[in-house]
């Protein structure tokens, strides 16, 4: 119990209703679900950079700023880039694009 519903639950209030934090697996999902213009731009970045410059390496992190410049994606408009879904976003490029395995290092998640 938090300090804030003991405080109501002994005013006899009404407690807030409280939910636990969905998993970062689970807010991507949502995330990118909403959002495939972004994914399609993150791919068509990757694949410009494999393309035209022959890429030994790509950032996920790059592309994800390269992503909000093209997309003028800002905390004010309709979505955002949610910088805690770079890792999800580079598992998802290396799925679709198979020229990206071994080009985006993907990091062990914690757990596996």
């Amino acid at each position: 119990m938090t300090q804030l519903s003991l405080v109501l639950a002994l005013e006899g209030m009404p407690q807030p209703d409280v939910k636990e934090p969905k998993t970062i697996d689970e807010r991507w999902q949502a995330w990118s679900g909403a959002n495939a213009h972004v994914l399609a731009e993150l791919l068509r970045l990757a694949r410009e950079l494999l393309d035209r410059h022959d890429a030994k390496y790509i950032s996920t992190k790059a592309l994800w700023e390269a992503a909000r410049v093209s997309l003028e994606a800002h905390e004010d408009g309709g979505y955002r880039l949610n910088n805690d879904f770079t890792a999800s976003a580079a598992r998802w490029l290396v799925e679709q694009e198979p020229r990206l395995v071994g080009v985006i290092r993907l990091r062990r998640r914690q757990g596996e």
